[in-house]
């Protein structure tokens, strides 16, 4: 059963798709956007949403009732990207790495130092 006063909020999504999610009254900005990523599978540790109005003007207020989200709304999907250095620390002077990066079939990209001290790995 639909909570009392809940309402279908239209979402264009990047690839030109069109869904339905249902808002409740008690409903926030940011409870829109997690039930969207679920909606879609996406995992909210690596990526995030933000909302656009029908002008391209992004909707930033997480705070508000999601029941001031527009409808249609345009949904704008980030990956979130990690950016760490490995260990072992490689003897040398700290300064950048050089050249292209090699991405790995777990979706890493691995960036060889020049003088450096440690290999650079970004997750996206």
């Amino acid at each position: 059963a639909r909570p009392a006063m809940a309402q279908d909020k239209a979402v264009l999504l990047p690839s030109g798709e069109q869904l339905l999610l249902d808002v409740s009254v008690d409903d926030l900005a940011r409870d829109f956007k997690r039930k969207l990523l679920g909606r879609i599978g996406r995992d909210t540790n690596k990526c995030i949403v933000q909302l656009a109005d029908s002008d391209g003007n992004i909707l930033n207020d997480e705070s508000s009732p999601a029941s001031d989200i527009p409808s249609p709304v345009t949904a704008v999907l980030r990956k979130i990207a990690h950016v760490m250095e490995l260990e072992p620390e490689i003897p040398g002077n700290e300064a950048k790495h050089k050249a292209g990066g090699v991405q790995a079939q777990s979706g890493c990209t691995y960036f060889a130092p020049f003088t450096a001290g440690r290999v650079l790995c970004i997750t996206a």
